[in-house]
């Protein structure tokens, strides 16, 4: 299902100031999920693999997005929208429902439950 990513600061596609951004791993080839495993490429596991997940989320969003390449992606500033595309290429992995990003202050909802925070704050409260 085609989700749309809403940049913090946004960037240029093809000359256009582009805000917001269409991706759906759904739609992930072999062809696109082996380059961004090759892009990837790190000695961690997949679960870990911070390059990865990034690299996973540009494939789904070069997948709704024919005119888009990894190059073009590569351009993006801004540790927000970084951390926030490998947070749902993560969530692929992991296999998690990814939410609408277009509110990036909502990112934390994402967490299952039983996480380590959780933990950690039932445990304070001895």
């Amino acid at each position: 299902m085609e989700k749309k990513f809403k940049f913090a600061k946004p960037i240029k596609i093809q000359g256009n100031l582009v805000e917001e951004i269409a991706y759906d791993e759904e739609e992930i080839t072999v062809e696109l999920f082996n380059e961004a495993c090759e892009r990837g490429t790190a000695r961690t596991v997949k679960e870990i693999n911070d390059k990865l997940h990034l690299h996973l989320f540009w494939a789904a969003v070069m997948a709704v997005n024919h005119e888009v390449e990894f190059t073009t992606l590569n351009q993006i500033k801004g540790i927000k929208d970084l951390l926030a595309m490998g947070d749902i290429g993560r969530n692929f992995i992991l296999g998690l429902e990814s939410s609408d990003q277009s509110n990036l202050g909502e990112q934390s909802e994402n967490m299952p439950e039983g996480s380590i925070p959780a933990l950690l704050s039932s445990e304070n409260s001895d």
